[in-house]
């Protein structure tokens, strides 16, 4: 509820600015992540230690917050149209 009434007080300019930072940033963590889970499904395939690949799945939970953000950014912008 706070980042509702929070993304409501922001004119549409701010919001559209707001919501153009935070898919960069999302985009930037896929990218982080997706380089890192290549990494370590290499480094299982050389030791053979299949547990982690359960880690680099887990990495993915750290996207969903900030889709949720762009979300309720959107709905906000849809709102207002």
């Amino acid at each position: 509820m706070k980042n509702t009434d929070l993304l409501k007080s922001l004119s549409t300019e701010e919001l559209l600015t707001k919501r153009k930072k935070a898919k960069a940033a999302q985009v930037t963590l896929v990218v982080i992540i997706a380089i890192a889970f290549m990494i370590q499904i290499y480094a299982v395939l050389r030791t053979k230690n299949y547990a982690f690949i359960a880690i680099g799945f887990s990495g993915a939970v750290l996207l969903i917050p900030g889709l949720s953000n762009i979300k309720e950014m959107d709905e906000e912008l849809k709102r207002r149209a």
